[in-house]
């Protein structure tokens, strides 16, 4: 270990070794979030299996001469030797079809000679019997711990089940099988184009392998690509890096190109805007059907009829040699639950969020299920990911306690049609309901609209922060293009919505007041007072007698704020231009005398011609308010001020006579 770095933590005390180890803190549940603050927090519950090549020429393995530890919170995978392998397992099999939120620290260092050979998250099933499954493990060196280590390259080999047995295969050291690998690699093999790069790979039912000339290569980060980063990522320089994995639904119907992988891969996101250093369409069933360029891969499901899978971490050294550690580990399965609408609630609960969608009645919601991803990360990361607005109000991203005081990004895709394909956004109709009335930047995707659609976060054990404005924003998959939606107006929860599938990511963030308001102060479009209230003539009215003030509130035309220009139907969801008090957030008020009390220009209210009192919603934007007047103002002109949250002036002159 170089001790060298900021990170550097304590060596790890010897132990005895055995073939496999297993930590037996408690049992898991399926499904649960795993919270890994450090590698030995109760809950992660892991399974090791090492291994030492001794007869490196020969292929002899000893599987007791090292097994993977925890010391001092920290998961050590492989010792700064040569010729070792390890793997740690997390016992209890995870939901993983429906998609998942990753992210942990992982620490290379090495002392002497050259640096190899990488780590990798590994999803596997590659046996029915939970014992065997926990025991799984690849080849040393450029097998990486879970794929096959080749003693060269198989040029022309154009099958997997060729690659997985000799001369390709290194006799006993084979790779998982049934499993898909999110490898950092640090060393340069011939069939690599460079060190320091990620790649996935999956060789479907059979011995997976790290070969990217090989048609188990799925997707890898361009020649030099960590190197050619603003603030390049040298995975093996000692210092600690941040992970972040975000998992989608699969969905046939998604190109394997862009615009909408499911698979992204992040590193330090912090250091180079917050872009994702590697994405990928990727199905974890049959991997090989998903990606563009493997053919040839093992038939049939990896997952073997099941939606859960073991996740765990895999590393290996050979002649090159590196010490590989884990710091602390994150995995949140996805909420998948069917749509209901007319204004039912639909919460998707975690242990650290509830995560609720409410539709109205005038929104069809027929056969639809929704998933919400979410994936933890470190607030510095967040931070970094929403920093777009430059000087100024930069937001800051919402901490959540029971997530290890860590914040989240949500990741939202729904379903429709029988076969409820994810993200299927073909005939019969957009994958997420949608409504007529607003909706930002795209009046026609499939983005929530913020104005009839409600979603709101519930933060178990906290709240947001006092003296911030939370909002909601939203950003295309991959990049840093946040727009808000909705801002927040209360301690607790936010209000707001848009989703895109495959294609946004949502954070709650707040930002900070400027003047007791919003950075993002909504300038709404008030038309209005209408007939037969009348501007800027003075009114006459009979003291005592309803008056109907008429007008329209629609949302400015403003994409960089996300809004445009549509009709403001729900003033539930208004912003207020201070602290709010209650809602709606409309009043209705007298400030102050009229200063012309001329006849010449008054215009007649007809008398009681409502029996109404109140707010009333007509539609597309439209209302009305009734206001029953006091007899107490014969004989006055007061100017009437109705306030509907953008903090402008909307007033009419009332006369009122006996």
């Amino acid at each position: 270990m170089n001790c060298g770095t900021s990170s550097c933590v304590p060596r790890f005390l010897a132990v005895a070794a055995i073939a496999m180890l297993v930590v037996a803190l408690f049992t898991m549940p399926a499904h649960a979030q795993i919270l890994c603050t450090t590698m030995s927090a109760p809950g992660c519950t892991l399974s090791f299996v090492g291994g030492v090549l001794d007869n490196p020429s020969a292929g002899e393995i000893n599987p007791t001469a090292w097994v993977p530890l925890v010391s001092g919170g920290v998961l050590e995978l492989t010792q700064n030797a040569p010729n070792e392998r390890g793997a740690a397992w997390f016992n209890t099999p995870q939901q993983v079809e429906g998609g998942f939120g990753v992210e942990f620290q992982f620490q290379i260092t090495t002392t002497v000679g050259s640096v190899g050979d990488g780590l990798a998250f590994v999803i596997q099933n590659s046996s029915s019997t939970p014992s065997v499954a926990l025991a799984a493990i690849g080849g040393f060196g450029g097998g990486i711990g879970y794929g096959t280590r080749e003693f060269d390259p198989c040029s022309g080999v154009t099958t997997a089940a060729t690659y997985s047995v000799p001369p390709c295969a290194a006799g006993t050291d084979l790779g998982i099988p049934n499993s898909v690998a999110i490898e950092f690699d640090t060393f340069a093999n011939s069939y690599d184009l460079d060190p320091d790069h990620v790649a996935i790979q999956s060789c479907g039912t059979v011995n997976n392998l790290p070969d990217h000339s090989s048609p188990c290569l799925i997707a890898r980060t361009g020649a030099n690509f960590l190197d050619s980063l603003v603030n390049p990522i040298v995975l093996s320089d000692g210092l600690m890096h941040y992970v972040q994995i975000v998992y989608l639904p699969y969905s046939a119907t998604c190109p394997t190109a862009n615009p909408c992988p499911n698979l992204s891969v992040y590193i330090d996101p912090a250091l180079n805007g917050g872009a994702p250093v590697l994405q990928a369409h990727v199905d974890l069933n049959n991997p090989c059907a998903a990606a563009a360029v493997p053919s040839g891969c093992g038939s049939g499901p990896i997952l073997s009829g099941n939606t859960a899978a073991y996740v765990g971490f895999t590393a290996a050294t050979r002649g090159a040699q590196s010490e590989h550690l884990i710091q602390s580990f994150t995995f949140t399965p996805s909420v998948t639950r069917p749509l209901q609408g007319s204004g039912v609630t639909n919460s998707f609960v975690f242990p650290f969020a509830t995560y609720n969608v409410t539709y109205p009645a005038d929104v069809p919601v027929t056969n639809t299920t929704m998933t919400i991803t979410p994936t933890v990360l470190p607030p510095a990361d967040c931070n970094k990911r929403i920093n777009i607005f430059g000087e100024g109000n930069v937001p800051t991203c919402t901490t959540f306690p029971s997530a290890g005081s860590d914040a989240v990004i949500f990741d939202v895709a729904c379903a429709v049609g029988a076969n409820q394909t994810q993200g299927d956004t073909t005939p019969p109709g957009l994958a997420c309901p949608t409504t007529t009335g607003f909706n930002p930047l795209q009046p026609t995707s499939t983005f929530h609209s913020n104005e009839d659609i409600s979603n709101i976060v519930n933060i178990n054990n906290g709240t947001i922060p006092a003296g911030v404005a939370p909002q909601f924003l939203t950003a295309t998959e991959g990049t840093n293009a946040w727009v808000p939606i909705g801002v927040g107006f209360s301690t607790d929860l936010t209000k707001g919505g848009g989703t895109n599938n495959y294609q946004s990511q949502m954070v709650l963030a707040d930002f900070p007041l400027v003047g007791g308001t919003s950075p993002f102060l909504v300038q709404y479009q008030f038309n209005g007072f209408t007939s037969p209230v009348n501007q800027p003539a003075i009114n006459s009215a009979q003291a005592g007698q309803t008056i109907p003030f008429k007008w329209q509130l629609l949302y400015p035309s403003n994409a960089a704020l996300g809004f445009n220009g549509g009709p403001v139907t729900n003033l539930s969801l208004v912003v207020p231009p201070a602290a709010p008090t209650t809602f709606p957030f409309l009043t209705l008020d007298i400030v102050g005398e009229c200063t012309n009390t001329s006849s010449s220009s008054d215009t007649s209210v007809p008398v009681d011609t409502e029996s109404q009192n109140g707010l009333v919603n007509q539609g597309n934007g439209f209302y009305q308010y009734n206001w029953q007047t006091p007899k107490t103002l014969a004989n006055q002109c007061v100017i009437v001020d109705a306030e509907v949250g953008d903090g402008q002036p909307h007033e009419a002159n009332i006369q009122f006579h006996k």
